[in-house]
């Protein structure tokens, strides 16, 4: 499998999805460093001092994602992935699921706020 880069190219809400349904988004993000390929961002978690405190090894879990198709950090939303799901895919527990999933919400929301407050 070929490497996709440091970041995940972005689609905005206009344009057409390639199936022909339009993409949805509440808030575009403004470019391609703020939507982090997925390995890429759980990679960062590792080297994270304020959220990885317990010394957790989140880099494997980037890897399995990108597996199951997962390329971008911003399919990685309750909008597309429950709890479950993502505990069964990764083998983790209910509580390291909701981590990885705030962290994931964090980052997103921090990204768009960035856009909207330049």
């Amino acid at each position: 499998m070929g490497n996709v880069g440091q970041f995940c190219p972005l689609t905005q809400p206009s344009q057409p999805h390639s199936h022909g349904l339009p993409v949805q988004s509440s808030a575009p993000l403004a470019s391609i460093t703020d939507n982090p390929d997925i390995v890429s961002w759980f990679a960062s978690l590792d080297h994270n001092e304020i959220r990885n405190t317990s010394g957790v090894s989140f880099t494997p879990f980037g890897h399995i994602l990108r597996e199951k198709g997962f390329l971008c950090l911003s399919q990685l939303t309750p909008k597309f992935v429950q709890l479950q799901d993502l505990q069964a895919w990764l083998g983790i527990e209910v509580g390291m699921a909701i981590l990885i999933m705030r962290y994931a919400e964090e980052d997103l929301n921090a990204a768009r706020s960035e856009v909207h407050a330049s």
